[in-house]
């Protein structure tokens, strides 16, 4: 039948106050998608809400718990941080590697970062990985670790590399 063979999408027009309360709604019955989305929104002042960190906070924190690997990125970005509440580099890094051992790019390169005092043979792997996914900041990092030949041996091939990615993504260091 020709029905079978469409999607239709329907598209409600709503107030972001309507919006909101959907989404908080959908977020308490355990929708991690949703408290994901309402974290972003709250970061960000989205579509007119007032930004409120600590409000953020908390629903990267609930969606991070249901298992959510961006929101388990997010909120441990903000707990090491300390965005939306006092800082806890501890549980943050805790956060970060749960995200970065689910695969999630952000996460590995946060992770990664965190690791980077403490030990930075243990923390390029990451870095490389989430590097190699697109993570800008990675890319820029790992690029002038090439360049300069450490952590890692010199390598002016990867150097290039890596700096020409985070360059053609706009980041200024690298483009220099």
């Amino acid at each position: 039948s020709v029905v079978d063979t469409y999607t239709f999408t329907i598209r409600v027009e709503e107030t972001t106050p309507q919006m909101l309360a959907r989404l908080a709604s959908a977020a308490d019955g355990g929708d991690s998608g949703a408290a994901f989305n309402l974290a972003r929104i709250f970061y960000t002042g989205f579509e007119g809400a007032l930004r409120d960190d600590q409000k953020a906070r908390r629903y990267f924190g609930q969606a991070a718990r249901a298992g959510h690997a961006q929101s388990q990125a997010n909120y441990g970005f903000f707990l090491h941080e300390g965005i939306g509440g006092p800082a806890d580099p501890t549980e943050g890094q805790r956060w970060l590697r749960t995200a970065a051992e689910a695969g999630n790019s952000f996460g590995q390169a946060q992770y990664g970062f965190s690791l980077w005092s403490q030990d930075p043979d243990a923390a390029v792997p990451y870095l490389i990985t989430a590097a190699e996914a697109g993570e800008m900041a990675s890319q820029a990092l790992l690029g002038t670790l090439y360049l300069m030949g450490h952590p890692v041996a010199q390598d002016d091939g990867r150097a290039v590399h890596y700096l020409s990615a985070a360059a053609a993504q706009g980041e200024p260091g690298s483009q220099g």
